[in-house]
């Protein structure tokens, strides 16, 4: 599952075929203290939104990343709410080297928001064939 997540953040940072004219930019994560970049990507591929949230410098603890992620996904159903998403937030010391994926939620899980029934929960992200 480590290389399921993995392989998402690669997709989710490499692909932006879009929906949205590409990445479009969050006014979110914006916390005291903490360097942070919000982004959210349409993701032709599986027909969904992936939000990326990156601190940089400052690593932040699970109870904060939380509260960013649930922002950042509040602020994203503002611009569409008929699409699926899920967000994922990474660290990185500095430079944009040594990308850490956070997860506060444990592994292989993401918070998420499904369209279909308007629900944000936390849900395990399965490999589908």
């Amino acid at each position: 599952m480590k290389v399921l997540i993995g392989t998402i953040a690669i997709i989710f940072s490499t692909t932006a075929i879009a929906q949205d004219r590409l990445r479009v930019k969050l006014d979110c994560a914006k916390e005291s203290g903490y360097i942070t970049k919000a982004e959210r990507s349409y993701m032709a591929s599986f027909d969904t939104y992936g939000i990326s949230i990156e601190f940089t410098a400052v690593k932040p603890d699970d109870k904060l990343v939380d509260k960013v992620l649930r922002e950042c996904i509040a602020i994203s159903l503002k611009l569409n709410d008929k699409k699926d998403m899920f967000a994922f937030a990474f660290f990185s010391p500095g430079g944009g080297r040594d990308i850490q994926t956070l997860n506060p939620y444990g592994e292989s899980r993401a918070l998420t928001y499904t369209a279909k029934d308007k629900s944000i929960a936390v849900r395990e992200m399965k490999q589908t064939r």
